[in-house]
């Protein structure tokens, strides 16, 4: 009965003002609640316990109407038993879901405010049940609160001398009980009713009869019981630390029933109380037992056996036997919580709780049973709901329900348990005698309300049946008239331009139950109001059902006026159009005929400019019309064009169709999801993105790259196949050879876009396409036709060091043997060659070579599109390696310009390979040697001396020869004559160049060579470098450098000297300083020893920042007065590659800026 309504719209706010006073009924539950006016959860809470009260509500209504003054003159005191026996009748009889409760507080002398103010439960139970006291005296009612809820206790003071006990009766409403020191109530009511307090020391007791202060005992018991027991549970506690009162959240759990025999001064009646268990301890002679098991199975037994606090355990046996525990017992069997413990098979100890096995095995076994049973009850819950709605109780058994405000839902024990006995915890317990316990139905509830009173209710809800029925017949509905529009191709247009349709509007009630006559007369009279030159002839007018569209009205139904009352049926959201005359033979009404407004944009390759433009149809025209329609606004045709939607930034363009497949269908647009299509987009199937699959149709748009520009192939070089991914490739090639005109099937493969060849055994969703279409190539090359297949790329002999690669697809099962022999037949060599393959990768830069020649490629691990090089001559033993020579000869001129070697050449192999400086410089010869990988260095210096070529050099011995290794644009410099090839890193193929040197050298392992540079005083430039080697101990900080530049140069160390680093890809200089370098700039690192232990090692100047390796320039200079810069070290080739780098970084930041990044797809082919 209750709408979500749009606030603008005039008809539905209509319709909210005449549902807003309409409640609905009540639920399954057939309890009614109670609405919370701001902050009276609580109040609400009581409210349903006194009305679920029997005696309560039948004392309520049973109060004489004389006495109550139920009249508009009633006073104050007598208006809160009015206002309850109103609300009680309205909750009892009353048909709607929740109740309020304006006038009740009203009653109370509240205001507004006070309804958002938070009460305590305590104190509110106890001020409304003295407002109701107060406002029944006088009545036959007045002592209602004082007979159901009043119980007395009594406060006893026993002297220890004279054995008087003092004592004083009070009464009480409720019992607060702290549950600080209790996780049950068992436990809370033991600890306050059978604890006792003892008065000694300076809060001694002064006794009358002794005439003195003597010690005494306190002590609180019940002495009557109520029928209906109120217990508050103080949950809040004052928390010194914050200043303030704290919410403790633990579990506290209550049982459904409550045995209080052991705490009455006098024995409850055994037929008003339920005891399931006798209690065969309660009249024991304490005296009589030695034993300590027994005398404390004795007090757990009569004190309630579950949950006995250990210090009432101890007070109790000191009262009875006279002597505490630890002056009888403690020096024999310890403490009393040990001794507890000591006998798990008799006690369970919970904090400092204590509960006998067989009260607890008793309580489970209960609590399961009745799980069980309330299982039983969750299955069988939707008939119970049902039989609640006539009868507040089912025969004996007894349900649970949650009232939560407005809510009444059904709720189990265990959910009980689980809800109120934790975080969200519960306030307040009412507990029934047994014997007072009466079942009342809801019939005998209903006797009990006064006649006045009921039939003012049953007025009430014949109000409310009035109102919902004209919810489900009545409806404000939105209705236009013929004399404002014009019949424009099948859509009603607006006389007047520019006008919104709601401006034309009228807003009417309609009843379906009054007929199309009715409704008529209702409709002309509102037109009428406005003008009054209407036609007044309702008989020859006709209403049809209409809709909006872009600002016209399309006629969808006409209402017949033969239409009876029950078969009329007008909803909130119809819009009526009235009409003098038919309209059928001029426009074609028809309720599953609908007007489609297509906005369309070809965005197409075949068409540089972008269209924009309107078709209007309808949801019945035939697709071959929609067609004709499109192609007249285009102006072109093609095969690969298709119709997409939602093409935004925001969202992915959503596949249709191809615009080819509606040529000759005569599907209708319905039928085509055309219905909720906002905007159309004609466009290339080759530029779009992949999108989601709208139907089960693929389409394959085939690109044809084999015997372009040839006059007998087809011409078109894009085709669009329509198919399936479960289609085989075979069959797709099949079509595509067919379609373009080729000759050769066996020749020709497909590949898709990304270069993955597509096999021919295999479907395309197997393939790895997906979505509903993908672009592939048609190209010429060998195709995969068995799942045992493999591409493999190859270099031959003729083009190992670069240019085109060539393919193979062979067997994986096939040995190397017979690859070689297919390859170098494939790359028309000659046969009968020696030929062996190494495995490398397209860079060129690792190598490895394949010894077996009998074992098949998958044995050795070589997999689909790996590359391999096939190589001319024999091959190599096993841990044997050839290596290319590169041999620098100095030209003639160079010979004597040099003093060890020449710095130039090591300065380009170390760093960047000048060509240009080694054509004009040096002749380089090449050859090669086989060496095994075992060897040492030594080994392979004696092997290059012994080259022919290396007789340019003149060298006489080893230590005359400096070896490097090419890697790419830069050489590592070998050092360590006793090193092994293989720990060098030389493999098979590797280059290795040779430089003469004049003087011998012997270079380690650990050592660096340097270039070493002056920077000349007063000017911005350097001298020629000069090597320098240095071992590890020079390189341990900057003075140990700084030394071993002296030592090399020859200049006095007590000069103040300065160096520098030069970092030549930034074109910067780093100052090599002990204090930054070491402490202030890096620090130092951090590393763990072979303990544990945290220890700091100083690093030196091979870490970072300075990272010194072989071919680092160090710059020194001489400080010579304290005007000359320490820092500047920077030549003016270093000032003018910093601005270089700094105008490319603009300019690439300025490029990626203005460039609109877009994502491409990249074909390769490779031939």
């Amino acid at each position: 009965l209750f709408y979500d309504v749009d606030e603008g719209n005039s008809s539905s706010n209509n319709k909210r003002q005449l549902a807003s006073h309409v409640r609905q009924s009540r639920g399954p539950t057939g309890f009614c609640g109670i609405s919370n006016l701001g902050a009276t959860c609580y109040l609400n809470a009581l409210l349903q316990t006194l009305f679920l009260t029997p005696e309560f509500r039948r004392s309520i209504f049973h109060i004489d109407r004389d006495e109550l003054g139920d009249t508009d003159q009633a006073t104050q005191v007598r208006s809160i038993p009015i206002q309850l026996r109103k609300l009680f009748a309205r909750m009892l009889q009353l048909d709607i879901d929740f109740v309020d409760t304006d006038s009740l507080v009203e009653s109370f002398g509240w205001s507004s405010n006070d309804t958002f103010l938070q009460q305590d439960i305590q104190e509110l139970n106890r001020v409304l049940f003295d407002a109701v006291e107060q406002s029944l005296i006088g009545t036959n009612s007045e002592n209602i609160i004082r007979n159901l809820y009043k119980g007395t206790s009594v406060n006893e003071i026993e002297c220890k001398e004279c054995q008087v006990i003092s004592r004083r009766e009070e009464g009480f409403l409720d019992l607060s009980l702290s549950i600080a020191d209790s996780s049950t109530l068992d436990g809370a009511l033991t600890r306050y009713f059978l604890g006792y307090e003892l008065m000694c020391g300076d809060n001694k007791y002064y006794c009358e009869g002794c005439a003195k202060h003597v010690n005494a005992e306190k002590r609180c018991r019940l002495l009557k019981i109520p029928p209906i027991l109120t217990i508050s549970l103080l949950r809040f506690y004052y928390d010194g630390r914050i200043g303030n009162y704290k919410k403790d959240k633990k579990r506290f759990s209550f049982p459904k029933k409550l045995n209080l025999n052991a705490l009455c001064k006098e024995k409850v009646a055994t037929d008003t109380v339920e005891n399931k268990d006798s209690n065969p301890t309660s009249n024991i002679d304490f005296m009589d037992l030695y034993d300590p098991l027994q005398i404390l199975i004795a007090i757990v037994d009569c004190m309630g056996r579950v949950d006995v606090p250990i210090d009432i355990i101890g007070q109790k046996l000191t009262k009875e036997t006279g002597s505490s525990w630890n002056n009888r017992y403690r020096k024999k069997y310890g403490p009393i919580r040990k001794f507890l413990g000591s006998h798990p098979d008799i006690f369970v100890l919970n904090d400092s709780l204590v509960s006998l096995i067989s009260a607890v095995v008793v309580n489970k076994k209960e609590i399961r049973s009745h799980a069980s049973k309330e299982n039983d009850d969750d299955q069988q819950n939707a008939e119970m709901i049902s039989e609640l709605a006539d009868n507040l109780y089912l025969g004996d058994e007894q349900h649970w329900f949650d009232f939560d405000d407005v809510s009444v839902t059904p709720i189990t024990c265990n959910q009980i348990e689980k809800k109120y006995s934790g975080g969200e915890s519960a306030y307040m317990l009412f507990y029934r005698l047994q014997s007072d316990d009466t079942l009342t139905s809801k019939d005998e509830a209903i006797e009990e309300i006064p006649k006045y009173l009921l039939n003012e209710v049953n007025l009430e809800n014949d109000i409310l049946q009035e109102d919902r029925e004209a919810i489900l017949y009545k409806h404000f509905v939105t209705v236009y008239h013929h004399k404002d529009f014009v019949n424009n191709d099948g859509l009603l247009t607006p006389i007047k331009e520019y006008i919104n349709l709601e401006e034309l509007a009228a807003v009417v009630l309609v009843d379906n139950r009054e007929g199309i006559a009715e409704m008529k007369r209702k409709i002309l009279h509102a037109f009428q109001q406005n003008d009054n030159n209407i036609g007044r002839n309702i008989v020859k007018s006709n209403v049809y059902i209409a809709r909006p569209f872009e600002g016209y009205l399309h006629l969808c139904r006409i209402l017949d006026n033969d239409v009876d009352t029950e078969n009329l049926v007008i909803s909130d959201n119809d819009i009526l159009f009235y009409s003098e005359a038919k309209l059928n033979e001029m426009m074609d009404i028809n309720e599953n005929c609908h007007p489609i407004l297509l906005k369309c944009t070809t965005i197409c390759a075949t068409d540089s400019s972008i269209k924009n433009f309107k078709i209007k149809a309808f949801s019945s025209m035939k697709l071959s019309t929609l067609y004709d329609r499109i192609i007249e606004k285009i102006g072109f045709v093609a095969e690969s064009l298709c119709v997409v939607r939602n093409v935004n930034m925001c969202a992915r363009p959503e596949y249709l169709f191809l615009l080819e497949e509606l040529r000759n269908n005569n599907n209708i647009m319905e039928n085509e999801n055309f219905a909720n299509v906002d905007e159309l987009y004609i466009t290339d199937l080759l530029t779009m993105q992949e999108s989601e699959q709208l139907n089960n149709c693929f389409y394959c748009v085939i690109t044809n790259i084999i015997r372009q520009g040839d006059l007998h192939c087809n011409t078109n070089e894009v085709v669009v196949i329509q198919t399936n991914l479960d289609i085989m490739v075979s069959e797709i090639k099949a079509v595509a050879v067919s379609r373009f005109g080729v000759d050769d099937f066996q020749d020709c493969r497909l590949k898709a876009f990304d270069g993955t060849i597509l096999r021919d055994y295999l479907s395309l969703q197997k393939c790895g396409l997906q979505g509903n279409q993908t672009a592939i190539i048609l190209e010429k090359g060998q195709s995969i036709t068995k799942a045992s297949d493999i591409l493999l790329t190859y270099d031959t002999p003729s083009n190992t060091t670069g240019g085109s690669i060539r393919e193979i697809i062979i067997d994986s099962h096939s040995s190397v043997s017979s690859c070689i022999s297919k390859m170098v037949q494939l790359s028309n060599l000659t046969e009968g060659g020696n030929y062996h393959l190494m495995k490398s990768n397209l860079w060129l830069d690792s190598f490895a070579v394949i010894h077996d020649l009998k074992k098949s490629l998958y044995q050795l691990h070589i997999e689909h599109g790996d590359h391999l090089i096939l190589q001319e001559g024999l091959l190599l033993p096993e841990g044997f390696a050839k290596i290319n020579v590169k041999i620098f000869v100095p030209l003639e001129e160079k010979v004597d310009d040099y003093y060890n070697c020449d710095v130039s050449l090591t300065q380009c192999l170390l760093n960047n390979m000048q060509a240009e400086y080694l054509k004009s410089n040096y002749m380089i010869l090449s050859n090669y040697v086989e060496i095994a990988l075992d060897s040492m260095l030594q080994e392979l210096k004696i092997q290059l001396l012994t080259m022919p070529q290396a007789a340019g050099l003149s060298l006489s011995s080893l230590n005359h020869l400096r070896v490097y290794h090419q890697r790419g644009n830069k050489c590592n410099l070998l050092k360590g004559d006793s090193r092994l090839m293989k720990d060098l890193n030389i493999e098979h193929r590797s280059t290795i160049c040779m430089q003469g040197l004049f003087l011998e050298e012997t270079l380690s392992a650990d050592t660096t060579l340097l270039f070493i540079r002056h920077r000349i005083f007063e000017c911005r430039e350097y001298s020629p470098a000069v090597e320098a080697t240095c071992n590890s101990k020079d390189l341990q900080d900057s003075d140990s450098l700084k030394r071993r530049i002296c030592c090399v140069l020859g200049i006095n160390p007590s000069q103040q000297l300065m160096i520098a680093k030069h970092i030549q890809q930034q074109f910067e200089w780093i100052i090599i300083n002990e204090s930054k370098g070491t402490s202030d700039i890096q620090g130092n690192k951090v590393r763990k020893s072979r303990k544990g232990k945290k220890g700091r090692q100083k690093k030196c100047l091979v870490d970072p920042p300075y990272s010194i390796c072989d071919g680092s320039v160090i710059g020194w200079k001489i400080l010579m007065n304290e005007t000359d810069a320490e820092d500047d070290f920077a030549t003016i080739e270093d000032d003018e590659g910093k601005a270089n780098l700094k105008l490319i970084e603009k300019q690439k930041i300025q490029s990626k800026a203005s460039t609109n990044t877009a994502g491409i797809k990249i074909h390769v082919d490779i031939q």
